[in-house]
Parts: structure tokens; sequence; C-alpha cells
């Protein structure tokens, strides 16, 4: 059971940073020209890794 948690989180995190560089990728002209948008991005960084963060605790 504790080997597909971690298998499950692993999925997951690859998932996460697939989607973080296509929408880096996507979106870097736009988020260097609007502060709005580069603060937006920052938050939702946060929490992404709040979330990571609680998952971790949740697993251990």
């Amino acid at each position: 059971m504790l080997w597909g948690n971690i298998v499950l989180h692993v999925c997951h995190l690859i998932i996460l940073s697939i989607f973080l560089f296509l929408f880096l990728s996507y979106f870097h002209q736009m988020l260097v020209k609007t502060v709005y948008l580069r603060y937006a991005f920052v938050f939702v960084i946060h929490l992404m890794v709040s979330c990571q963060f609680n998952v971790q605790l949740s697993f251990i």
C-alpha cells in the first residue's frame, strides 16, 4: 500500500512539472510583460507547493 502511494505521488509530481513547464513556455511573454499575471503565477505556485506539502504530510 505504501509503495502504491509513493508511485502515485511521483506520477503526480511528474504531471505537475510537465504542466508547469508547458505553462511557463506558453505564457512566458505575457508573464514578463504583465505584473499582475506574474503575481497570479507566484500565487498559483505557492498554492501548488502548499498542496504538495499537505500531501507529503498525509503520506507520513
